[in-house]
C-alpha cells in the first residue's frame, strides 16, 4: 500500500484555489500547455534551444514523508528529438532556510532516462526517502538536449506520480500481489 505524495502531478490542478506557488517551475523554456492528444488537458512542455540543461520540477518542498521508506517516481515522457531527463530528490535540511535550501539543498539522483523522437513512454524509478534529518523534500528535474541536433527539441512530461510505499521492499518470490499499485482515495471531479 502506498500514498501518492504528488497530488498535482497531472498538472490539471495548476493554479487552482489561489496556490500558483505550490506548482511547477516554469519560465521561457518550461511551461504548462494544453496537450494535443485526445483527453490530455495539461502537460509540462520543455523547449531545449541549446545543450544547456533546463531545470523544472516542484517549486516547493513537501513535508509529508516518512524517513527511509521506499518510494517510486513514475512519469510519462514524449520527446521530439534526443534528450536526457534526470530526476533528483532534493532535501531541505533541518537548519536550512527556504531560499538557501532551494538553491543549495543536497541532491540525490533518482533516475535518468534518454529519450528520442517518438510517442509517449512510461518510466518508473525506485528510491528511498532520506534517512538523514530532513525538514522536507522536493523533486527537481533537469532536461538536456543530446547530440548535435539543429533547432529546438521539445520534451513533454505528464502524469507524474510520486508514491511512498507504506511497507518494506519485498524480495522476488514473496507471497504478494504481483500487479499491486498504490491505494488512495481521490475526489472525483464533477462533470
Amino acid at each position: 500500500m502506498g500514498t501518492d505524495l504528488l497530488a498535482r502531478g497531472d498538472f490539471e490542478s495548476a493554479g487552482l484555489f489561489g496556490t500558483p506557488v505550490r506548482g511547477w517551475l516554469t519560465g521561457n523554456q518550461a511551461r504548462l500547455v494544453v496537450g494535443s492528444d485526445p483527453g490530455n488537458r495539461l502537460e509540462l512542455h520543455i523547449t531545449l534551444d541549446s545543450r544547456d540543461p533546463v531545470r523544472t520540477g516542484m517549486k516547493v518542498f513537501d513535508r509529508a514523508f516518512q524517513s527511509s521508506n521506499p518510494a517510486a517516481l513514475s512519469v510519462r515522457i514524449r520527446s521530439e528529438g534526443d534528450a536526457t531527463v534526470r530526476f533528483y530528490l532534493q532535501r531541505r535540511q533541518i537548519d536550512a532556510g527556504l531560499t538557501d535550501a532551494l538553491e543549495n539543498g543536497p541532491l540525490t539522483n533518482i533516475g535518468r532516462v534518454d529519450v528520442s523522437d517518438g510517442g509517449w513512454q512510461e518510466f518508473s524509478f525506485d528510491h528511498l526517502m532520506p534517512r538523514l534529518p530532513t525538514k522536507s523534500v522536493r523533486i527537481p528535474v533537469d532536461v538536456q538536449k543530446n547530440g548535435r541536433q539543429k533547432g529546438p527539441v521539445n520534451v513533454r512530461l505528464d502524469d507524474i506520480d510520486w508514491v511512498e510505499w507504506r511497507s518494506p521492499w519485498l524480495n522476488a518470490g514473496d507471497d504478494v500481489a504481483m500487479h499491486a499499485t498504490h491505494a488512495q482515495y481521490r475526489v472525483s471531479p464533477r462533470p
